[in-house]
């Protein structure tokens, strides 16, 4: 993938915590369609991990997995199986 940027898993937990100084940051970078973008299948794993385990975001797995499902369903986002 030339020129392709990976999204660690730190991005996605900053788009989806709404109450992350970097939310507006990482949500505008994940929708920026100029950018060649990937993630992996591990990086949504970490993330789904990390945001059920916080206690200082209050949202559901169920509502994590759909914030992410969301985020991931952008065609600008590619994902890679690791």
């Amino acid at each position: 993938m030339e020129n392709a940027i990976l999204v660690d898993t730190n991005v996605l937990i900053y788009a989806v915590d709404a109450d992350s100084r970097f939310h507006e940051q990482a949500s505008n970078f994940l929708s920026d369609s100029a950018l060649k973008l990937f993630t992996t299948s591990k990086n949504i794993s970490e993330s789904l991990v990390v945001l059920t385990r916080n206690s200082e975001i209050e949202l559901s797995s169920s509502e994590c997995l759909d914030i992410l499902n969301s985020l991931l369903s952008n065609d600008e986002l590619k994902i890679i199986e690791i």
